[in-house]
This record gives C-alpha cells, structure tokens and sequence, in this order.
C-alpha cells in the first residue's frame, strides 16, 4: 500500500468521526488527551506522529459519570464485559456468541469494552443501593 493510502486509512475514522460531532482528541504527552477544537491548529498534525483518539463518551448515573456501554453488535468471539449483579465484582467477561441474553444485554446498556468500563458502570449502578 503506497504511504498516501497509509495516511488516508489512518486519519479517515477521525475525519469521520468529526464530520458527525464527535469530539476528536490529541495526546499532547505532557498534559494528556487535548481537545481538537480548532480545526486550523490540528489538520497539519495528522501528518505527524501525533496520536488521534475519538473521545470517550460517557453516560450520567446517579452523580457519576461513567463510559458509555457498547450500542452495536460486537463481532462474533468478541471479548466483552457484562455489567451484573449476579457476580461479586458486579461484571464478567464473556465472548460475545450472540446468544439472547447477550443481546438483551447489549439493548439494556450492560455490554463494555473493557473491564474497567463495566467496574465503573457496575459501581455507579450498584451505589444507589449499598448501605452507608
């Protein structure tokens, strides 16, 4: 693939994702994640060695702000995280098989990426009922 195409398949999904008002972020090292506000600042950067994120999105639950859970259809053999009270920890893994209760799962805003997305989650949902 020559180095243009390399280019253009690496900054498309920003570029995308911008177009539809996500906010774009840039690691400026020192002071971390940075919003891309300014378009005349940053479209030189894609060019560089600067490293491009789609900020996280978050939900509100409660007083806490936690990331938002999947809302598509992982692929199949996916790793996810389950948010559940039915476990200690208030989330598991699972590979996602597209059973039923999965995508129940996935309608009711359970499903995450990572592990430390479903321990936010499950904190945030399982604070309303923990004793003080």
């Amino acid at each position: 693939m020559s180095e243009f195409k390399e280019f253009c398949k690496k900054i498309l999904p920003f570029v995308q994702a911008g177009a539809d008002g996500d906010v774009i972020q840039w690691n400026s090292g020192q002071c971390g994640w940075l919003d891309c506000n300014d378009a005349k600042s940053y479209y030189h950067s894609f060019g560089a060695k600067t490293e491009f994120r789609i900020k996280p999105r978050t939900i509100k639950i409660g007083d806490f702000d936690v990331p938002e859970p999947m809302r598509i259809i992982p692929h199949d053999g996916q790793e996810v995280y389950v948010v559940t009270p039915q476990v200690i920890d208030g989330f598991g893994p699972a590979l996602w098989l597209g059973c039923g209760w999965q995508y129940t799962a996935l309608e009711r805003g359970l499903v995450h990426v990572t592990a430390k997305n479903a321990q936010s989650h499950a904190e945030a949902l399982f604070s309303f009922s923990v004793k003080k």
